[in-house]
């Protein structure tokens, strides 16, 4: 019996003492943005009051030193109201001061060329930087007054201009200012190039959809807000609170961890307050540790971000998913850009993941440690089979310290099936329509190739019912293009539709990818089989009882003995444990505290 308990013992003091070795941690790529604001004279009526200065002003001010932007306006002509180039204080002061240069006395709206101008400055794809474009715009592809002259504008953009921009990495992030935008093209413009885009009901909502924006460009840093409350740790170097207001209502105020009320009239070096009719921007340099509360109405859009060499990071997510499409959310932190994989630090931190829909519904996970890779935590969110538009939410609660993370999803109808195969050199690509929802003989699909600098290549699709087939070749010397696809339907009801369709780029990495999942279903195959003839095995064992009724008798009470043994183990295992998990854990916030003040000096 002495042996059994010895043996028990080490186990279980071996699962409590596996130490990890770090990962490298991941580099932030370099922020790169070009901003493309519409001057055409319908702004007279979209934005009378000219609010995109007031919304210009705030993405100027929250910009980072080092993101590399520009801004341009257009409309017949595109102007440069700032050179694109890194972001200092000199680039941020000239940029200012160009914002009253912006007019509504613009001939048409020429999104082509605004487009073509904004990306001059890129130049084939980068893993390098992440590019984004942020377009405005309140009308129309209107070129001429030659109808057909703007038509054929807007298929150029569809068919030319979408795969230079995927080949080149940017990603068109769209806003429309009135109810006479092309929003099937600004729709297509974001998710083909897994951008975003979003309307603005007024010229009010500006400030809130261009923040939005700035946010799918340059994440950041952030504390979460509970109400008007915010905790500010040791490890927060300044912040910056945008905190959104109506107009006519009372100043924004901030109360500091030690009472002190300040407004912008207050004078304090440390603080720089933006005031404006709609918003008010306030960074505080070397904040107070502590609890601090704004004084104003409650926003949703309100948010905190912070400076920290302690960050939480989440790996790139896409912006868009089809119904019960797996969703892989995987975060990790970092202190000077290393990966934080100290388990007395880890195991103090909860992570709970929030995906909350428009009509306010809310699914919730918990975030898992990945165990052969100490410092990551990973949650596939599945089962959301409701289409629409979600935010996503990641909190990391370190007792001490919180961190949030937040991005806007969408989750689109699955009207298609796409599948890939590859046999030898060729790639094949089956569309199935879901007969249930579409009418399928209503059903147009347009593909084209486009590979390096070639102009793209319309490919042929062969159809067999609701079933859609196309091959490529990918070739070594073919790979490195993409497939797009342009789609025209019409549902069971007969409402007409142009459901998107995800690109797909042809590269070595597709080809890797196809060959591993093969792989790893000739090997789940391989295991099944295996397993089958394991439990053969145990069903012919488990036959092979003994008879003997002195044998039964002794069998039984060896199983007794040993039921004992493990529960007086187990009694004495739980209470050696209980003591040694409250003595653990009334040193783990302090040892914690220790260790965030380590990892950030």
């Amino acid at each position: 019996m002495s042996r059994l308990i010895f043996k028990v013992l080490f186990i279980f003091l071996f699962c409590f003492s596996v130490v990890s070795l770090a990962d490298e941690a991941k580099q932030n790529r370099q922020q790169e943005i070009q901003i493309v604001i519409d001057v055409s004279g319908s702004m007279k009526q979209s934005d009378p009051r000219n609010l995109r200065v007031s919304a210009l002003k705030l993405l100027i001010n929250l910009m980072p030193e080092g993101t590399k932007a520009g801004i341009s306006l257009f409309a017949h002509e595109n102007r440069k109201l700032i050179q694109f180039g890194v972001v200092d204080e000199s680039w941020k002061s000239r940029a200012l001061a160009q914002l009253q240069q912006i007019h509504s006395r613009g001939l048409y709206t020429d999104i082509e060329k605004a487009i073509e101008q904004a990306i001059q400055p890129w130049s084939g794809d980068s893993d390098q930087s992440s590019r984004h474009i942020i377009l405005l715009t309140d009308g129309m592809v209107d070129v001429s007054k030659d109808f057909m002259q703007s038509a054929e504008s807007r298929d150029r953009i569809i068919a030319e201009l979408i795969p230079r921009l995927q080949q080149q990495n940017i990603k068109i992030q769209a806003i429309a200012l009135s109810d006479q935008v092309d929003s099937e093209l600004m729709g297509k413009l974001a998710f083909d190039t897994n951008g975003w885009s979003e309307s603005a009901s007024s010229a009010e909502q500006l400030q809130k959809v261009f923040f939005n924006m700035f946010k799918k460009a340059v994440p950041q840093d952030t504390v979460p807000l509970t109400g008007n409350q915010f905790v500010v740790d040791s490890s927060i170097n300044e912040f910056s609170l945008v905190v959104f207001k109506q107009s006519g209502k009372q100043n924004t105020q901030l109360k500091l961890p030690d009472g002190k009320l300040i407004n912008h009239a207050s004078k304090d070096d440390k603080v720089a307050w933006l005031t404006e009719p709609n918003y008010d921007l306030i960074t505080v340099n070397q904040p107070l540790p502590g609890n601090w509360e704004i004084l104003a109405d409650i926003d949703p859009e309100n948010q905190v971000m912070i400076v920290t060499d302690l960050k939480f990071q989440v790996d790139p997510i896409a912006n868009y998913f089809t119904e019960n499409e797996t969703i892989v959310v995987t975060g990790y932190f970092s202190s000077d850009e290393q990966l934080v994989s100290e388990a007395d630090f880890l195991n103090m931190i909860d992570l709970k993941i929030e995906l909350l829909s428009e009509d306010l519904k809310s699914l919730q996970w918990t975030m898992q440690p990945v165990i052969d890779k100490p410092g990551l935590f990973q949650q596939k969110l599945s089962n959301v089979n409701a289409s629409g538009k979600y935010k996503l939410s990641v909190l990391a609660d370190g007792k001490t310290f919180q961190r949030s993370f937040q991005q806007e999803i969408e989750i689109l109808e699955k009207l298609f099936t796409v599948e890939k195969e590859i046999q030898g050199e060729t790639l094949l690509i089956k569309l199935t329509a879901d007969k249930t929802k579409l009418n399928t003989d209503m059903v147009n699909i347009q593909a084209t190739v486009k590979e390096g600098l070639a102009s793209p290549i319309p490919i042929s699709l062969d159809k067999t019912e609701n079933i859609w087939q196309a091959q490529v070749d990918i070739s070594e010397s073919a790979l490195d293009k993409w497939l797009n696809f342009s789609v025209m339907a019409e549902t069971i009801d007969g409402k007409s539709i142009s459901p998107n369709i995800a690109a797909i780029e042809i590269n070595q990495g597709l080809v890797e990818k196809f060959v591993t999942e093969k792989k790893e279903e000739t090997e789940n195959l391989t295991l099944g089989q295996e397993q089958d003839n394991l439990d053969d095995q145990d069903a012919i064992s488990e036959s092979d009882v003994p008879e003997d009724e002195d044998e039964i008798e002794e069998v039984e009470s060896s199983w007794v003995m040993t039921s004992i043994m493990v529960l007086v183990i187990n009694i004495i295992l739980f209470s050696v444990g209980f003591f040694i998990y409250k003595s653990i854990k009334k040193s783990a916030a302090a040892k914690q505290a220790e260790l965030l003040n380590r990892l950030v000096t």
